[in-house]
């Protein structure tokens, strides 16, 4: 159309053609030819790729020199969105993504703490955050229901949602602390949010390509290690004293397999609906190194399309940059759930497509969450689903919170926090670790896990 010739002009003009030559204009006619056989012949990009190998045609907006995708097939599915999308309203459209509505319940008047969770003060409320029991939780909304209703419009929330733009000090205070908290209206992770939600984008970004996927005949996902991978971590200083011993006859909870970006999509599509009991969950990942030695099928665009997670000082989820340990994106469908667990590190959490429901709770509250020996190969993890039927004894007795995380919000989870996931529609999540915090250590030693 005239209007997009005008764009592109002016684009060109701006990220490509400076200083303008005959030889630029060459490689962006070769390239526009790319991306057009990029859709209909793998072969034709391949050669037109090898013919320009190592040219920029396009610079990706904040992209780091040494970490990223450096190739020409990026570059063109990059060039081609930012040309169409630059002037989209992000923070507008996640607004208008995000229509599902989770108010929090009143936190009781005779709580030891009151505060508003959207006015958080500075100095955070001692005992914060407000838990409830989780009995109370898990009978106000079922974990295996994840239908949205109106009754189910309020949620037990007790963690602060901080506005980026008018809360930065706030949640760096909470951070500094080692609390958990929520923030909303990163514009940056808005631009990826519509990028990521824009009709088969992710689709061309992944292609072809086969990714990590989990198989599970359960709806609740348990992680696990090989037996003689948790042998060996068993055998090093960190760990002396401790010894292997898995039960007899255990058998991986899940199955390994690789699988492309669009049949997953059609495989969770198809679940939409159906009794969650009459199929099998799959659970897919990518992951980017951000440099080094990566491994086989290393995605290591999102370090450009999640440029809020770069490495970079003074960045609000990462804490310690340097102990960054890459950037990781798990792919999950209705009804999916992850075994309460917690994570030895620092861990930034974002959704940039769907819905995740967590409940939270407090590293104290180790004991009463059933959690399997370090011997094990999914220790650290809950033997038990959290449903109202299976609690029992000291379980009982465990207080938690919850929230609902949405596209376009980010959790940040400080060392030995416990999480349990449960994904309420087709969705994805994306999250990077930053170093190990310190300020529950004893707590978690005291549990059984050296840390």
């Amino acid at each position: 159309s005239r209007e997009d010739r005008s764009s592109l002009k002016e684009h060109l003009a701006e990220e490509v053609m400076s200083p303008i030559s005959f030889y630029t204009c060459l490689v962006l006619f070769v390239s526009s030819g790319a991306f057009l056989l990029w859709h209909f012949s793998p072969v034709g990009i391949h050669v037109l790729q090898s013919a320009v190998k190592n040219t920029t045609i396009y610079s990706i907006p904040h992209a780091l020199p040494n970490v990223g995708d450096k190739s020409l097939r990026y570059q063109i599915i990059r060039f081609f969105y930012d040309l169409r999308q630059d002037n989209i309203p992000s923070l507008e459209k996640v607004k208008e993504i995000n229509r599902k509505k989770y108010e929090p319940i009143s936190i009781p008047k005779n709580a030891s703490l009151l505060y508003d969770i959207y006015k958080c003060p500075l100095i955070p409320p001692k005992n914060y955050p407000h838990t409830w029991n989780v009995l109370d939780i898990v009978t106000h909304w079922p974990l295996e229901d994840t239908y949205f209703r109106k009754e189910q419009q309020t949620i037990h929330q007790g963690l602060c949602v901080f506005d980026y733009r008018l809360d930065y000090d706030k949640a760096k205070q909470y951070r500094s602390l080692e609390l958990p908290f929520i923030i909303r209206n990163d514009p940056e992770v808005a631009r990826t949010v519509v990028r990521w939600n824009y009709d088969g984008y992710l689709s061309q970004l992944l292609g072809n390509a086969p990714h990590r996927t989990e198989v599970s005949n359960e709806s609740t996902y348990m992680y696990w290690v090989h037996p003689e991978l948790a042998r060996r971590r068993l055998a090093n200083d960190k760990m002396k004293g401790y010894s292997y011993n898995a039960p007899k006859n255990w058998k991986p909870p899940t199955e390994m397999m690789k699988m492309t970006y669009d049949d997953w999509v059609l495989i969770a599509n198809s679940s939409k609906g159906k009794d969650q009991h009459i199929h099998d969950y799959y659970y897919f990942q990518i992951s980017g190194c951000g440099g080094g030695i990566c491994e086989e099928g290393s995605t290591e665009f999102l370090f450009d399309e999640l440029v809020f997670f770069q490495p970079n000082k003074d960045n609000l989820y990462l804490v310690q940059p340097e102990k960054q340990k890459g950037i990781h994106c798990r792919f999950g469908m209705p009804g999916l759930s992850i075994a309460a667990h917690f994570d030895g590190s620092r861990n930034t959490i974002v959704v940039l497509s769907g819905s995740r429901r967590y409940l939270l709770a407090h590293p104290r509250e180790c004991s009463k969450l059933g959690l399997y020996p370090i011997d094990h190969p999914s220790a650290r993890h809950s033997r038990l689903k959290w449903t109202n039927g299976t609690l029992d004894g000291s379980w009982r007795k465990a207080r938690l919170s919850e929230v609902v995380l949405q596209a376009g919000d980010v959790l940040y989870l400080p060392a030995h926090w416990f999480h349990l996931i449960v994904s309420l529609d087709v969705n994805v999540q994306c999250n990077t670790r930053s170093g190990i915090g310190s300020r529950h250590s004893k707590t978690i030693r005291e549990c059984g896990f050296p840390s």
